[in-house]
C-alpha cells in the first residue's frame, strides 16, 4: 500500500487570488450598474447582440469542456504520481483561469446590457470558482486515488 503526498500550496496559489479577483470584479460591476448611468446607445446595441454573444459563449464553453476532459484523460494515463500531480496542476490552472475568463465576460455583458440574466451568470461563475477550492474529495476523484495524504 503506497502513500501518496499532495501539496495543496500550488493549487491554493492559483485559486485564492483568482477567486478574490473575480469577486471584486463582479461586486464592482453591481456597484457600477446600480449607481452610475450607462450610455443608452451602447446598452441598446449590446442588448441586440447579447443573444449572439450568448450562443458564442455556449459554444466556447462546450469546447472548453472537451479540452478539460482530454486533459483529465492525460492525467489518468500518466503512470507516476508526480507526473499525474504536475498534469493535474495544469488542468486545475486551466479550470480556474477559464472560470475567471467566463466571469469577466459575463460581467462585461452585464455592465453593457444591464440585463439581470447576465448577472446570474456572474453569480454562477463565482459559485463555480468557489467550488473549485482545493480539497480532498475533488482531487481524489480526479486523480483516481483514495490514498492521498494532503499537505498544506
Amino acid at each position: 500500500m503506497d502513500l501518496y503526498i499532495l501539496d495543496l500550496k500550488p493549487f491554493r496559489k492559483v485559486h485564492t487570488p483568482v477567486t478574490a479577483l473575480l469577486v471584486v470584479i463582479v461586486t464592482s460591476a453591481v456597484v457600477v450598474v446600480n449607481f452610475f448611468e450607462q450610455f443608452s446607445i451602447v446598452s441598446s446595441v449590446m442588448q441586440q447582440l447579447s443573444l449572439y454573444i450568448m450562443l458564442l459563449f455556449i459554444g466556447l464553453s462546450i469546447a472548453s469542456a472537451f479540452r478539460q476532459k482530454a486533459m483529465l484523460k492525460n492525467v489518468h494515463a500518466a503512470g507516476d504520481f508526480e507526473v499525474k500531480t504536475e498534469l493535474y496542476l495544469r488542468l486545475y490552472r486551466f479550470r480556474v483561469l477559464w472560470s475567471l475568463l467566463t466571469g469577466i465576460i459575463s460581467t462585461l455583458m452585464f455592465m453593457s446590457t444591464e440585463r439581470n440574466w447576465w448577472f446570474f451568470f456572474c453569480l454562477f461563475d463565482v459559485i463555480v470558482m468557489m467550488m473549485q477550492k482545493p480539497g480532498n474529495k475533488r482531487f481524489a476523484i480526479d486523480l483516481q486515488n483514495d490514498q492521498i495524504e494532503y499537505v498544506n
